[in-house]
Formats: C-alpha cells, structure tokens, sequence
C-alpha cells in the first residue's frame, strides 16, 4: 500500500486517511456529477488473498406474537478476536427512508460514543446495489483502546437495516480493513414478503 493510503497511527489521528480534504486523493466516483441522480459506489475492496469461504445464511425463525417485534442479527469474528462484522435489522416506522435512518444512528453514535469522530459520511450502493449510507468513524470505549468502524445503513418497507465492520483503530492499515470492506460488500439482504 503507498504511504500515502496507509492511517497515520498517531493518537486522535484519522485512522481512514491520514490527510483529510474536501476531495479524497483516490475517488473513484470522481467522474459521477455532484448534480445528476446517481449514487456513490463504494469502494470495492480486492480478494484479500485466499479463498472467500462459503456464504452463510441464516436458518432460524419465529412466530411473532401479537405487540412483539422482531430484530435480528448476523455476526462474524475475525480468528484473532481483532475485528468483526455485525449486520441487524430492525422495525421502524413505514415512513423512515435510508437517509433518516442513517442519520438517526449517527446522532445517537455522537451522544453514546466516547470521543466520537466521523470522518466519512456519503451515499453508496449496499446490501447487493441498495440504496443507502456509509460512515466511518472511530471513538474511544472505556477500556481506551480506540476502534475504527465502518457502518452501512439502509431502510426499506418498516425495516431498518445496519452492518457494522469494527477493529482496533492500530489494525486498521492491515489486511483487517481489507478483508472488513470485502465483508461489507458482500453483504445482502433477502427479498421481503
């Protein structure tokens, strides 16, 4: 990776991009006009070197009963214990879109975070070519040791959908954020009744 992709390690530091302007060095959505209706593409992250393993879908369900709600969620763990992928879905009100959704979620980040620090938030495709929100960010747990995260954000139909990629902010110029985007990416979301 040249040195000029990789995260400054210093402490406070952006842990995504160690210089931070208005236009990203490498933008590959450069070419789409600010004015036209398209949408960001994320950045797809490359094969990060062995096999991607099998697709996991889950098997489980559930009768609701009558005032209940549902959620659910889906988690992998990195081997080492150093990051990991959670992707949920929740109710919401039929009238919540992406955008209201993402942005709900980022005031409560702000207030229950420690040290919160956004440093990306932008449209993108998600969920297998949905439309919907990206944020990186990094803050600090109790414990001290400050994490970076990437969070995907997407609602449709009373349904509030959120992946949350997170390692130690130190790990995040490794292979880690490599094989975190290629998760991400793959992530996608069953057709609803």
């Amino acid at each position: 990776m040249p040195a000029s992709f990789q995260p400054s390690a210093r402490k406070g530091s952006n842990p995504f991009s160690p210089v931070r302007t208005r236009e990203p060095r490498f933008n590959v959505n450069k070419h789409i006009p600010e004015d036209e209706n398209l949408y960001r593409l994320p950045v797809r992250a490359p094969n990060f070197g062995g096999p991607r393993g099998p697709r996991f879908a889950g098997v489980m369900s559930a009768r609701v009963p009558p005032g209940w709600f549902a959620k659910e969620s889906l988690t992998l763990l990195a081997p080492d214990g150093q990051a990991n992928v959670i992707a949920s879905s929740e109710p919401l009100a039929p009238d919540i879109d992406s955008r209201d959704y993402a942005e709900a979620q980022g005031h409560l980040l702000s207030r229950e975070f420690p040290h919160f620090v956004e440093y990306l938030f932008e449209r993108v495709r998600v969920f297998g070519d949905r439309d919907g929100w990206q944020r990186e960010f990094a803050w600090t747990p109790p414990e001290g040791v400050e994490v970076a995260q990437i969070q995907l954000y997407f609602a449709e139909h009373g349904r509030g959908f959120t992946a949350t990629a997170t390692t130690p902010s130190g790990n995040f110029a490794s292979r880690e954020t490599t094989v975190l985007r290629d998760v991400l990416a793959h992530l996608r979301i069953r057709s609803q009744p």
